[in-house]
C-alpha cells in the first residue's frame, strides 16, 4: 500500500521515529527543535530555501522561539556554493512574544564526496538585530561568525549518518564578545524519495557565557525538507 509516493513501511518507520524522538525529547534536560522546509530549484545555479522552525523545552510544553527563514543559494560548482539568508524570530513563541529578532547572514559552503563519504564545511557571517527601532538594545547589532565541519556517510535504503561540530565566535554584542558556543552534532537522515527527506539530530551544546538564546545542554532536532523544481527542466 502506498500514500502518494510513500510506501506503508516508510510511513510506519516515520511514525515510529517521531515517537522515539518525542519520548527521548521529553527526558530531563533536553530541548526539542522541530522544522519543516522546502528547497526550490530555480535553474541549474540558483536554489531558493525556506524553513519554519519551532524550539521547545520541558517536553514541548514551553515554546522558546519560532522562526521563519528564507534564502538564496548560488552554486558556483559541484563543490562550492554561497548563500544569503534572512531569519525573523519571535522569542517566547508566536502568542507570548518576549522580543523579536531580525537576522541577516551570508555564508560559503564547500563539500567533497569520495564514494559513500561526504565532507562538508560552512563559514557563516551573521548580524542580528533585537527589537529593531523599539528599544535601546535594538540599535546595537550582534555580529558573529560560525564555522561548521560535518561528515555524511551513505547507508543502504536511503539512510545516511551525520557527524560534525560547529564553533560560534561573537564579534560584537551589547552583552560582550568572544567565544560563544560549541556544538557536537550526530544524526540520522532518511530519504523517502528524490524529493523528501527527514533528519533526526542530537546536538550537545557547550556555551561559554549566556546570551539571548536559550541554551540547552542537549537538543533533539527533527527536520523535514521537500524539494521543488521550478526550473522547468525534465
Amino acid at each position: 500500500m502506498k500514500f502518494g509516493s510513500l510506501s506503508l513501511s516508510k510511513c510506519a518507520f516515520t511514525f515510529l521515529l517521531f515517537g522515539f524522538c518525542f519520548s527521548l525529547g521529553n527526558a530531563q534536560g533536553f530541548g526539542q527543535w522541530l522544522s519543516i522546509g522546502g528547497e526550490g530549484k530555480i535553474n541549474k545555479k540558483v536554489l531558493f530555501e525556506a524553513e519554519q522552525g519551532f524550539r521547545f523545552s520541558d517536553g514541548f510544553s514551553i515554546t522558546q522561539s519560532t522562526y521563519t527563514d528564507i534564502g538564496i543559494n548560488y552554486k558556483f560548482s559541484k563543490e562550492f556554493r554561497m548563500a544569503a539568508n534572512y531569519r525573523f524570530t519571535q522569542r517566547g513563541g508566536m502568542f507570548n512574544v518576549l522580543h523579536l529578532d531580525n537576522r541577516f547572514s551570508g555564508e560559503m559552503r564547500y563539500k567533497i564526496k569520495a564514494g559513500d563519504l561526504s565532507i562538508g564545511s560552512r563559514l557563516r557571517y551573521m548580524t542580528r538585530y533585537r527589537d529593531y527601532n523599539s528599544s535601546a538594545d535594538g540599535h546595537i547589532p550582534q555580529r558573529y561568525v560560525r564555522f561548521k565541519v560535518d561528515f555524511d556517510y551513505d547507508l543502504p535504503n536511503g539512510f545516511s549518518l551525520t557527524a560534525g561540530s560547529e564553533i560560534f565566535w561573537q564579534l560584537t554584542a551589547y552583552y560582550g564578545s568572544g567565544f560563544n558556543n560549541f556544538w557536537l552534532i550526530t544524526g540520522l537522515n532518511y530519504d523517502f524519495s528524490k524529493t523528501d527527506k527527514i533528519s533526526v539530530t542530537f546536538i550537545r551544546q557547550s556555551r561559554e557565557f549566556a546570551s539571548d538564546d536559550v541554551a540547552f545542554g542537549n537538543v533533539i532536532s527533527i527536520g523535514y525538507v521537500h524539494n521543488f523544481d521550478f526550473s522547468g527542466a525534465d
